[in-house]
């Protein structure tokens, strides 16, 4: 009782001094400096809290608690002390390198680069240690020249620079210089033996080149040159869990937390770790605390959506994802797990898109190469499927998916049942799909359909892929052209998983087929219902609307609300950029595309439709920047350039364009489209002969051939040399025979006065089912006032499609001519297949006239301008039907209207002139 009782007393005096004493803002600040000695972060930021609730305009507070959040790992928390203490006065020379250091780390490389790239300090070090910060930031962009250039301009400053020195030899690294790197490395520890960091990135460099023991001694070199050292620590831990040593690893993260507890990296690590040991809700918990911390951090990203993913939230996943690879698009790994989690859920074409930039020719990534081959399978495409696969062998030829890609390489060449056998007993002994998916693509593409069908289902037997699995085996079935079978199969696809959207999509396109558009809506919807998140299904929903005749307005606003719902992705928002190209809109075209390119700056789609939405619009000079940028953002594509030559055409400056498409035809010399813009360039600048000379050069290939011999018809053409271009024509359809050869044949025989009809009647007589050359024939004979030619021509149309709406709508104005009352039948059933289309009011108001029914042909005009107020010939057409009315008021109102428009309205002096009538 005594010895307590003391205790007790022991304590209240202690107390009661407390409250007497407390120290100074100076002790404080001198507590604090020895802690941050000392790397006891954590008491020096408590201190310098305390500071600071009593001298909150302290800068050399927040310039020191800046600099203690950041080596506690609080990058974020840094940058706001750091700001402040510089907007507080602390020198630029003491405060912007470590500010710049939190910037990169909390916010990224664009942000550092924007805020410090044109900073200089008078302080030589200080400089280099931002240009060090600086050369980082552009590693992290894959800006090496940048990069290199900001090293030397560090080492300028400051030649004893330990991280300017190793940046370096990491540049040099990076370049493949792998000797020459260890050189260097060598040269700086021989000058100072005790550099950790030194050792650290000999470790780096030892991992890279597979020496994950000796890496692991280089790591453990460093930590004990410095107990402290968090980066050396977390780089061994990394490479203990990618060895699965994970005893060690337990041990190592033990470790770090000893050191720091609460530091980012021993959160992370903690994270990882349960993940790997399926503790999801842990993996969860240190996820979401680490968002806490910076929710901006691309790596704290990818790991709660690959926790999100685990724990079956796949939208969750998809946000994490999507949001890390918006600030980070350079990093493969999480643009591999999105496209993956894309694919689960049943979005191919999306997972392509998201792998579209590591697909290039010059890839290296096998994984992706994988991963797009599963994709294009799963979208039915077994060729390609092949030729990826086929590439992947080529990077790793020696495991085991490899391969798996090695006999899908020999069989792409000759099917040989050696292969077959070999990817059977692959399936058999790989736990995982991909021999499975490869055997299939062989098979299908050897025609081996029942050993095919009978691949998907041991493919149905692992885990995860029943449903793709049945899929697979219901785009099998509709090659063997049992449609009931594939039914079933998609059928049972979509009962494994529902809302999988591959067998919905396959269901929904046989709906199509069989004329049944609701019920594929239907379809549609009901993934829509179960995976809201499922763009690809959105999107295919929106083509089925469109072609239900859906108007433009209601179409936009289906755009509209799937870029809500799915901000990251591209093809809502391409679609909407094209839907107001598509209605003569490009002004609205190019707002929106700025929007898009404000959400996914740099996208190459979306900068490719934003130059041409703004060529449209007619901004020359925006347009060439816009695809400047594409060419920037895909180097080794010939489009940008193509995009460019298409500046300089409508800028009249033909020689410039040759220029370009030449640089194209460089990139992709067999890319009928370069060719055919090369020789449409060199004719616009008064190069026939060198067009001539490009086109015969193609003549001598069995593979251009045909396209050389169009292109000297198109030379001819061009010189009104009508006799010369349907020569040409003719030796292309010998070679080729296509529709569009055919129809320039025929417009060349009739320009040079030749029998035209017999090469009708061959053409038709050999390809009977051409609705294509039967409609540009239809179209040439009502033009040139053919009427009865024309309309037989449209009625075989018809009869081979009777879906095709134009035909029928033409149909109905040969006939309304005649004053045939069949000509509503026809109408109606253009209107039927396209409700929302206004210029098929405008033939019934045209109907309705040449019967003489004026007041219902004035209510069905006034009906399509309804529809559609912005097209100026319904107004045109209206306008006269006034004036036929004898209703001059009205007539004058909409004359008035399109003469305002000037020269917007092609016929304006017409309208001009009626105006002047009334």
């Amino acid at each position: 009782m005594l010895r307590t009782t003391s205790r007790i007393a022991a304590v209240t005096v202690v107390l009661a001094l407390a409250g007497c004493w407390k120290p100074s803002n100076q002790e404080l600040l001198a507590a604090a400096q020895k802690h941050f000695d000392q790397h006891e972060y954590r008491a020096a930021i408590v201190q310098l809290m305390n500071v600071l609730q009593t001298e909150p305009n302290s800068a050399t507070a927040r310039h020191l608690l800046g600099s203690a959040l950041l080596a506690s790992g609080d990058a974020a928390g840094a940058e706001v002390e750091l700001q402040r203490a510089l907007d507080a006065g602390v020198s630029p020379d003491k405060c912007v390198p470590e500010l710049a250091r939190a910037v990169l780390t909390a916010s990224g490389p664009d942000r550092v680069i924007q805020k410090f790239g044109a900073t200089r300090l008078t302080d030589a070090v200080a400089a280099a240690e931002l240009n060090v910060t600086l050369a980082q930031a552009h590693i992290a962009k894959k800006q090496v020249a940048e990069a290199g250039a900001a090293v030397q301009t560090a080492l300028k400053l400051n030649p004893q620079s330990l991280p300017a020195k190793l940046l370096q030899v990491r540049l040099t690294a990076a370049a493949g210089q792998l000797r020459e790197a260890a050189a260097q490395l060598d040269s700086v520890l021989a000058g100072d033996p005790r550099a950790g960091a030194a050792w650290q990135l000999r470790g780096d460099l030892l991992r890279s080149e597979g020496r994950n023991d000796d890496a692991l001694a280089a790591y453990a070199k460093a930590v004990e040159l410095d107990t402290n050292d968090i980066a050396s620590r977390s780089s061994a831990l990394e490479l203990l869990l990618v060895k699965r040593e994970k005893a060690t690893a337990v041990q190592q993260l033990e470790e770090l937390r000893k050191v720091a507890p609460n530091h980012p990296r021993t959160i992370l690590f903690t994270a990882l770790m349960a993940l790997e040991s399926n503790e999801l809700e842990k993996a969860r918990e240190g996820a979401q605390k680490l968002l806490r911390i910076n929710p901006e951090n691309p790596r704290y990203l990818q790991l709660d959506g690959a926790v999100q993913a685990r724990l079956g939230a796949p939208a969750q996943a998809e946000a994490s994802l999507s949001k890390a690879l918006h600030i980070e698009p350079s990093q493969d790994g999480i643009r591999l797990m999105l496209a993956q989690l894309m694919l689960q859920q049943g979005q191919p074409a999306r997972s392509l898109q998201i792998l579209q930039p590591l697909l290039s020719a010059n890839t290296t990534s096998v994984d992706a190469l994988r991963l797009a081959g599963r994709a294009t399978l799963v979208s039915g495409d077994t060729k390609a499927a092949e030729a990826l696969f086929e590439r992947a062998v080529k990077l790793k030829p020696d495991d085991v998916a490899s391969r798996v890609s090695a006999s899908v390489s020999r069989l792409s060449r000759s099917i040989d049942d050696k292969d077959l056998m070999a990817l059977q007993e692959l399936s058999a002994q790989d736990p995982g799909p991909s021999a499975d998916f490869a055997l299939i693509a062989a098979q299908l593409r050897a025609r081996h359909l029942d050993q095919a069908l009978a691949a998907t289902e041991r493919l149905e037997k692992k885990e995860g892929m029943k449903a793709i699995a049945l899929h697979l085996a219901g785009r099998v079935q509709l090659e063997k052209r049992d449609v009931p079978a594939a039914r079933r199969a998609f059928e049972a696809a979509l009962k494994s998983t529902p809302g999988y959207y591959p067998a919905a999509s396959a269901l929904a396109a046989l709906d199509l087929q069989d004329g049944d558009a609701d019920k594929a809506r239907r379809r549609l919807e009901g993934v829509l219902e179960v995976s809201p998140n499922n763009v690809d299904a959105r999107m295919a929903l929106f083509s089925i609307r469109a072609r239900q005749g859906a108007s433009r307005d209601d179409l936009a606003d289906m755009l509209r609300a799937a870029t809500k719902l799915h901000p990251s992705a591209v093809q809502p928002r391409a679609a909407l950029i094209n839907l107001e190209l598509g209605r003569q809109q490009p002004k609205a075209a190019v707002t929106v595309a700025q929007e898009a390119l404000a959400a996914l700056p740099g996208d190459p789609e979306l900068l490719d439709l934003l130059g041409q939405a703004q060529l449209a619009a007619g901004n020359i000079a925006e347009a060439q920047s816009a695809f400047s940028k594409f060419g920037t953002a895909q180097p080794q594509s010939a489009r940008p350039l193509l995009r460019l030559a298409q500046v300089e055409m409508v800028a009249k400056r033909p020689e410039q364009a040759v220029v370009n498409v030449k640089k194209a035809l460089l990139l992709e010399p067999d890319n009928p489209e370069v060719i055919k813009l090369l020789t449409v360039a060199q004719l616009a600048a008064g190069r026939s002969r060198d067009a001539m000379q490009a086109a015969r050069a193609l003549q001598g290939k069995p593979s251009t051939a045909a396209l050389g011999w169009v292109l000297e018809g198109d030379i001819a053409a061009a010189s009104n040399d009508w006799r010369a271009a349907a020569d040409a024509y003719r030796h292309s359809l010998e070679r080729e025979p296509t529709t569009e050869s055919a129809i320039k044949l025929r417009t060349a025989l009739v320009a040079a006065k030749l029998d035209n009809k017999a090469m009708e009647r061959t053409w038709i007589k050999d390809h009977p089912g051409d609705t294509g050359f039967l409609s540009y024939l239809a179209g040439a004979e009502l033009d040139a006032e053919q009427f009865p030619e024309a309309e037989q021509h449209y009625r075989r149309v018809a009869e081979i499609n009777p879906k095709d709406a134009i035909a029928w709508n033409n149909l109905a104005w040969l006939a309304g001519r005649r004053k045939d009352p069949a000509a509503l039948d026809y109408i109606r059933k253009a209107q039927a297949l396209l409700p929302k289309e206004a210029l098929f009011l405008d033939t019934e108001a045209d109907v309705y006239a040449m019967a003489g029914q004026l007041d219902r042909a004035l209510q069905t005009q006034e009906a399509a301008v309804a529809m559609a107020p912005n097209r100026t010939i319904l107004r045109w057409r209206l306008a006269n039907l006034y004036v036929q009315a004898g209703k001059k008021e009205s007539a004058r109102r909409e004359l008035t209207r399109l003469v305002d428009l000037g020269d917007k309205f092609d016929k304006v002096g017409e309208a001009r002139a009626l105006l002047a009538k009334l």
